[in-house]
């Protein structure tokens, strides 16, 4: 289980006079740069002429790139203590939090070749009282619905590929589309019969979305649309991402630990959450102390851990439901 992290800004430490200048000056220009929401036009506009009115969507972004920018100084002057978040992860407000997270990824699950699978999610968390763990969509997500739209259509394949390249690199972390691809020339100078041809592909494009189904990607545009998107408060307390339930016939079964990609972003970036699913409970990874000794590896990361038998009933149920419904599941999340 990976997290990919292709970041455009954080919270920066700013004086209460520049803040408005701050958020102008950077967040006017990552809005122009990446058309976020659609605002990219007007936002090069008022770059190049303040005295310009906002629209309404233009103003509901800034002022949430304010207040953004804004936990800075209080999350500087008094960074979240370890025993804080414990505690505001195992209050009975911050579990549930956490299960309406794993709740909301088992109602966006899809099927794949009779495999029932649940996808990551990710973002970046605030504490203020009690934890808000912000959503930023995976770009790569809409991927899952058009690779299985396309599974036995090796034109169709060829031209999503052509079209979405560096989304589909993205999750295919091996290259198997761009090999199978590749070779489809030889596959049909030979005359390779229809149904090994299909064969073939359907195994390729199924390989993919299974090992891309846990992963999470946060890209530029998406984080940025994350920060507009949202009203902030408190403090920082990082990025996070999650760790899935496996689907199985007899239960679930838990996520995996931080995966060694997990915690080289967190020795690059520092404070990052991985927030893993059992199926009585669930384990919080704080991987921020790699910031400081990046070789300290798993032996370094630090464990918030809840377990109950209320927890235990409710994914019970959840995975009863899903057995009554599986191989029907609607549609690919995007």
């Amino acid at each position: 289980m990976r997290a990919i992290l292709l970041l455009l800004l954080l919270p920066v430490v700013v004086s209460a006079g520049s803040l408005k200048t701050q958020v102008l000056s950077q967040g006017l220009g990552a809005l122009a740069a990446h058309d976020a929401n659609g605002l990219g036009a007007e936002a090069a506009r008022v770059l190049k002429d303040d005295s310009l009115e906002y629209s309404k969507e233009l103003g509901a972004a800034l002022e949430n790139l304010d207040q953004y920018f804004g936990m800075t100084a209080e999350t500087v002057a008094r960074p979240v203590e370890f025993s804080e978040l414990e505690q505001a992860l195992t209050s009975p407000g911050g579990v549930a939090v956490i299960r309406d997270l794993f709740d909301a990824m088992i109602d966006a699950r899809f099927e794949v070749s009779g495999e029932i699978l649940v996808p990551e999610i990710g973002g970046e968390a605030t504490l203020d009282g009690t934890p808000t763990f912000h959503r930023v969509l995976d770009p790569v997500r809409p991927m899952f619905e058009k690779l299985v739209a396309a599974m036995d259509d090796p034109e169709a394949l060829s031209a999503l590929y052509k079209e979405h390249k560096t989304e589909l690199d993205l999750i295919d972390e091996h290259g198997l589309l761009s090999g199978f691809l590749s070779r489809l020339p030889r596959y049909k100078a030979k005359k390779l019969p229809e149904e090994k041809l299909r064969k073939i592909q359907r195994l390729t494009v199924t390989t993919i979305l299974q090992n891309s189904a846990d992963t999470y990607v946060m890209e530029p545009k998406a984080q940025l649309e994350g920060i507009i998107n949202h009203g902030w408060s408190g403090r920082y307390l990082g990025w996070w991402h999650t760790h899935p339930p496996n689907y199985r016939a007899g239960g679930w079964v838990g996520g995996g630990i931080p995966s060694g990609n997990d915690m080289d972003i967190a020795g690059r970036s520092g404070q990052n959450l991985t927030i893993v699913f059992q199926p009585d409970g669930f384990t919080v990874f704080d991987l921020s102390p790699l910031a400081n000794n990046p070789a300290g590896g798993f032996n370094a990361l630090r464990k918030i851990v809840h377990r109950s038998e209320r927890w235990r009933r409710h994914f019970a149920a959840r995975h009863a439901e899903i057995g009554a419904t599986a191989f029907r599941v609607p549609k690919v999340p995007s």
